[in-house]
């Protein structure tokens, strides 16, 4: 069973092309989108991995792997029903830390990012997640190094409203 964790909120800051980006800490940004400027609220879906081969505890459920991170997901604060929300693919974020997420692109260019990484490590590794500052999120990717999808709903002016990057599909 999937536990939703919220994160808090993060802040992308104007309304400008590429304002939202999808990254590994420790790299370049693989995904910029054009999102809603404004407050966006973060949630991650950590629980079991089912699907595993391997020993299974009395009740079906392998434990090999423990908990991972599933999903990790930003939602603007304008979106009133979030199940109304169609996804569709936009892109791949490489991952070479077990860790990724989003951050206002601005954060990134100044350097923000790499200046908090050894935090980042310390407090996303294995775990859901957590915001830094207030314009970025990260969490641990559920398989570790790899690529990872990244999904978007969009407004009816094309703008992003909410993102998602999909660790461990279900």
């Amino acid at each position: 069973m999937n536990q939703l964790i919220s994160l808090g909120k993060i802040y992308i800051e104007k309304n400008v092309k590429g304002n939202l980006s999808v990254l590994d800490p420790c790299s370049s940004p693989d995904v910029t989108l054009d999102a809603l400027a404004g407050t966006y609220f973060v949630t991650s879906a950590y629980g079991p991995i089912m699907e595993l081969k391997g020993i299974a505890d009395d009740k079906g459920v392998s434990s090999v792997w423990g908990n991972r991170v599933k999903y990790l997901q930003i939602v603007h604060e304008s979106v009133a029903e979030r199940g109304s929300l169609t996804y569709e693919p936009v892109g791949t974020v490489c991952v070479d830390s077990g860790m990724a997420g989003f951050s206002d692109t601005e954060t990134v260019e100044i350097g923000a990012i790499e200046q908090t990484y050894d935090d980042i490590c310390d407090t996303c590794s294995g775990k859901a997640g957590a915001t830094f500052g207030s314009r970025s999120v990260f969490s641990s990717t559920g398989y570790g190094d790899g690529g990872y999808t990244v999904w978007a709903s969009k407004n009816s002016d094309g703008e992003v409203v909410a993102a998602r990057i999909e660790y461990i599909e279900e």
